[in-house]
């Protein structure tokens, strides 16, 4: 029996889910979902959603949280949060995929061999497992960006334009001003990643 992929949860992603009203989809997701206790409490009202429980919260160990400290002595981790340095740190201890939008924490932490992904890459993954339709899958897109979401703007306009064509059946009727008027933030947006 194959063993699901683990992932760590950082707050921004799950951030982004909340707002776009997913959580519940994406709990059922073949994988399974780790977060940091400390990373945990960073997200407002964490009992919003009680599907969330299906995310298992973990401390660190003694040994961990040493090593996270040791790194943020270090002048090349000075633009990550402690909250970041968790993240990574259980990430890379647990072999973890580490789901996280924040661009310094992605490059940190595929620069030491620690698998990374996005919200954009989540719902990708929701899509290709049949737990969003593609006009969820961009209205929740839509709702992160109208909620601050960053996100590079190639990449949510190629994903709202292919999510859109899905629902129309493949035909472009001309509402294309109309889509473009509705993305907001997601035009304006660019961190200079892909998911």
């Amino acid at each position: 029996m194959c063993r699901r992929p683990r992932c760590v949860l950082d707050a921004s992603v799950y951030i982004d889910l909340n707002w776009a009203g997913i959580i519940p989809a994406f709990v059922l997701l073949p994988m399974e979902f780790i977060m940091v206790d400390l990373v945990r409490k960073e997200v407002r009202r964490p009992q919003e959603v009680p599907e969330a429980r299906r995310i298992t919260v973990c401390s660190l160990s003694g040994k961990q949280i040493a090593q996270v400290y040791e790194m943020r002595q270090q002048r090349w981790t000075s633009a990550l949060s402690l909250n970041d340095l968790l993240s990574f740190q259980l990430a890379k201890d647990e072999g973890c995929v580490l789901l996280a939008n924040d661009g310094a924490l992605r490059a940190f932490a595929s620069s030491r061999g620690v698998t990374v992904h996005g919200s954009l890459w989540v719902l990708d993954e929701m899509l290709r497992h049949g737990l969003l339709t593609p006009s969820e899958a961009a209205n929740a897109l839509e709702a992160m960006c109208s909620h601050g979401a960053r996100f590079p703007k190639k990449e949510c306009d190629r994903r709202l334009r292919e999510w859109r064509k899905q629902v129309k059946g493949g035909n472009e009727d001309g509402k294309e001003g109309d889509e473009q008027e509705s993305r907001g933030d997601c035009l304006e947006a660019s961190a200079g990643r892909k998911d």
